[in-house]
């Protein structure tokens, strides 16, 4: 979400969240598919809904709000640490997870830099990998690169900073 250029960092947990409203207006909200609604759904676990409550309004798929669940849990256990008692296998785990520098850092309650900083100091660092714009039908020559965080690095030797 944050290639969306909507001057958020990411889904959530960046202090522009919606913030408290009634539930019927949360749930008016979630009913007519806009722009903002996706980022609603923080707000929407917040407020104590399930799942099931999310599905019967908005028609999201259940298992796409699961993932939303799942990383709006984990923002939980996030609130609970600082970024100094990461371990790399954790930072890999919320990295992954899709969480930025910037929203780690509003969980911890740290800034952007202290958080960049303490996950170099863990070696945990982006791979680049491509995306195939011809479809294999022809060699691309301007390929499109994505930045991941899992274990392999699928373009040139070096990860760039």
């Amino acid at each position: 979400l944050r290639s969306l250029e909507v001057g958020r960092a990411g889904w959530g947990f960046d202090g522009k969240d919606l913030g408290e409203m009634s539930r019927s207006d949360l749930e008016g909200i979630l009913r007519i598919p806009k722009p903002q609604r996706i980022f609603a759904l923080v707000d929407a676990f917040a407020a104590g809904m399930t799942v099931d409550d999310i599905f019967k309004i908005s028609a999201y798929d259940p298992w796409f709000l699961q993932q939303m669940k799942d990383i709006f849990d984990a923002a939980g256990e996030l609130k609970l640490m600082k970024s100094a008692s990461l371990e790399p296998k954790d930072w890999l785990r919320f990295k992954s997870m899709g969480f930025s520098d910037v929203q780690l850092g509003f969980l911890f309650g740290e800034t952007e830099t202290e958080v960049r900083q303490a996950r170099k100091k863990a070696n945990v660092k982006p791979v680049y990998k491509t995306v195939d714009t011809c479809a294999a039908e022809f060699e691309a020559f301007t390929p499109y690169l994505y930045s991941s965080y899992d274990s392999t690095q699928a373009w040139g030797e070096e990860v760039a900073e």
